[in-house]
C-alpha cells in the first residue's frame, strides 16, 4: 500500500482529517511508531479545539464550588495539548530541519 493510500483514522474531526491528509501527501512514513505519532498528533489538534471551544463557552475564570473564581481547566489542556502537538511534530520531523539535531538521522527518501 502506498503511503498516500492510507486513510486518516475515523474518529478524527475533518480538520484533523484534512491535515493528516496534507502531512501524508507531503512526506513520507515507513514505520507503525512514526504513523501511530502521526495518529497522536492529529488526535492532538482535536483536542486543541476542544478546549478552545470549552474556554469560549465558559470563560478563562470558572466559578469555584466556595463563590470564588479559579482557572479554566480547559485552559492547561489547551496548553499541554499544544506543547504535545509541538513535540509530535518535532519527533516527526515535520518543520523546518533543526542545525543541532541530536536524533537519529531518517533514512534518505
Amino acid at each position: 500500500m502506498k503511503t498516500t493510500d492510507r486513510k486518516p483514522p475515523v474518529f478524527l474531526s475533518g480538520k484533523a482529517r484534512r491535515w493528516w491528509r496534507e502531512v501524508v501527501g507531503e512526506f513520507s512514513f515507513d514505520s507503525a511508531p512514526e504513523w501511530q505519532l502521526l495518529e497522536l498528533a492529529a488526535g492532538t489538534l482535536d483536542r486543541i479545539d476542544e478546549a478552545r471551544k470549552a474556554i469560549a463557552e465558559h470563560g478563562l475564570m470558572v466559578p469555584t464550588g466556595q463563590g470564588g473564581l479559579k482557572p479554566n481547566p480547559a485552559a492547561n489542556l489547551e496548553r499541554d495539548s499544544k506543547i504535545l502537538f509541538a513535540r509530535l511534530c518535532r519527533e516527526l520531523r515535520l518543520g523546518e530541519p533543526v542545525a543541532d539535531d541530536t536524533r537519529l538521522p531518517r533514512n534518505q527518501r
